[in-house]
């Protein structure tokens, strides 16, 4: 008996990540290098906000 329903589910137009690993390790190391950027100018802030600008107020 032939089924009534296929159980392909996936279209064969849509695109995965697997189609575009480049793509995927590009967004990484661009989020990857963000978090540590900003990281280290929270960090370096903070820093300057402890130690510098409480001798700076009277």
């Amino acid at each position: 008996m032939p089924r009534r329903f296929h159980n392909d589910t996936r279209e064969p137009d849509l695109m995965t990540w697997s189609d575009v690993p480049r793509l995927y390790w590009l967004a990484m190391g661009i989020a990857i290098l963000l978090g540590m950027v900003s990281g280290a100018i929270w960090i370096a802030w903070k820093l300057f906000e402890f130690h510098v600008l409480p001798r700076i107020a009277p």
